[in-house]
């Protein structure tokens, strides 16, 4: 019995076409082995992929665990494992005392609930037959799938191709496809690197899992089963049904008293093995994560200040106004917006422990108002940005004059909100 276990995202049609896809192309490699027609329908179970999660705002989560169980309905598969909407965070932090982990379970459950008995999608037989764009969207996954089985295929095999790390330069190269898209906010990821709250503390929740410990004393094990664990490992071949299973000599092991632990550490020890390099988790969110929640540990979020201060007309600069308010509440960080003609005794910066100015007027204007701007992020001691694209000589001489960075859509904004976080990290431990 041969069983399919597939992540599903929030991408609902992306998801059809997968499962659609795979499901000839499963269907092609069997018929040229067997005619068993039951072999060549595949069986699919889902689950949610961990990639889309979040740790913050996590009731987003529940909108994507929705599609990714409406796409795997629609996709005819007979078992899905919705996850809760707080399972990114369950994954590396105890939050048995927060208000989710009550709730989160339940939720999770109705969702499968809904979209059956509510919304009949378990009652309709191939929704997507006959769409179009479906049918197109899945053709050329055909294609392109076939393409890199055959490419397998000529380097050997799979095992062949993940012991070269043929496979894992593959799952790199798309990785930091999308991991670029999401730092240059191409991809949004709500509630993290765009419509963030910053409001929101997420260790005021949950607290940092202790990591266990699995170093053990080899010289207080059992010599003889240490040594048939080494050959299993040795003489071990995938695929290999003719020989003693690693599992077997594993389980005859673990009977007489020998844990797990143990046996991983000296199958670890043994460099005759060959070794498949791993491939580590990945979150899309998670690097956006990390920053914030180093604001968080670092007590910036509760020290900075960010200032818009705005020269020109509110209503023709809103656009920009928001999007580099969005910018910065990624980090958790208060905005607070400081008009043409207001006092600033009534902005925060003179109670700011760290200040972080952005001018925003229209990129014509810039030359005449930055050497007022510079003066006043130099009295308070502040970042200084720019709000827009400047052309590049401009740039340069204004970064001359004190300015950091100029802040535009389709910059590398992740990259932006790192040096920042190094720069204040470094003058926070300086001071």
């Amino acid at each position: 019995l041969i069983q399919f276990f597939f992540s599903y995202d929030s991408q609902i049609f992306m998801s059809m076409a997968k499962t659609r896809a795979f499901r000839f192309l499963w269907a092609r490699v069997v018929e040229s082995y067997s005619n068993d027609r039951e072999l060549q329908c595949a069986q699919i179970f889902a689950r949610s992929s961990l990639r889309m999660l979040s740790l913050y705002d996590p009731w987003t989560n529940i909108l994507r665990t929705t599609s990714a169980t409406m796409g795997a309905a629609l996709s005819d598969i007979p078992v899905i494992e919705t996850f809760s909407f707080d399972r990114a965070i369950n994954e590396s932090y105890n939050n048995e005392n927060s208000e989710y982990f009550t709730i989160a379970r339940r939720l999770s459950r109705n969702i499968s609930h809904i979209l059956s008995e509510e919304s009949y999608l378990s009652k309709v037989l191939d929704p997507a037959g006959g769409s179009y764009f479906l049918e197109a969207l899945t053709l050329d996954f055909n294609q392109r799938a076939w393409a890199i089985f055959q490419d397998i295929e000529r380097q050997g095999g799979m095992v062949n191709c993940l012991k070269s790390g043929k496979i894992q330069q593959w799952v790199e190269e798309t990785r930091e496809k999308r991991r670029s898209k999401i730092q240059k906010r191409q991809d949004i990821i709500t509630g993290v690197n765009n419509f963030a709250n910053p409001k929101e503390n997420f260790f005021d929740k949950c607290s940092p899992k202790e990591e266990e410990s699995f170093h053990v004393e080899l010289k207080d094990c059992d010599p003889k089963l240490t040594k048939n664990i080494v050959e299993a490992s040795r003489n071990y071949k995938p695929f290999d049904l003719s020989s003693k299973l690693m599992g077997e000599v594993l389980l005859e092991a673990y009977a007489k008293g020998f844990s797990f632990s143990k046996a991983a550490q000296i199958l670890h020890s043994q460099s005759e093995v060959d070794r498949i390099q791993s491939l580590n988790k990945f979150r899309s969110a998670q690097a956006y994560e990390d920053l914030r929640q180093k604001c968080e540990l670092k007590n910036i979020k509760l020290r900075a200040i960010v200032s818009l201060i705005i020269q020109g007309d509110y209503a023709e600069l809103s656009s920009r106004i928001n999007f580099i308010k969005n910018i910065f509440e990624t980090l958790g960080l208060s905005v607070e917006e400081v008009l043409a003609g207001s006092p600033l005794s009534q902005s925060k910066m003179s109670e700011a422990k760290i200040n972080i100015c952005v001018l925003v007027a229209n990129n014509e204007e810039y030359p005449n108002l930055v050497v007022d701007f510079l003066s006043l992020s130099t009295k308070h001691d502040a970042y200084a940005y720019l709000a827009g694209k400047m052309d590049e000589e401009l740039l340069d001489s204004l970064q001359e004059k004190g300015i950091i960075d100029n802040l535009y859509s389709g910059q590398n904004i992740y990259q932006v909100l790192e040096n920042l976080v190094h720069r204040m990290e470094k003058d926070y431990e300086e001071n």
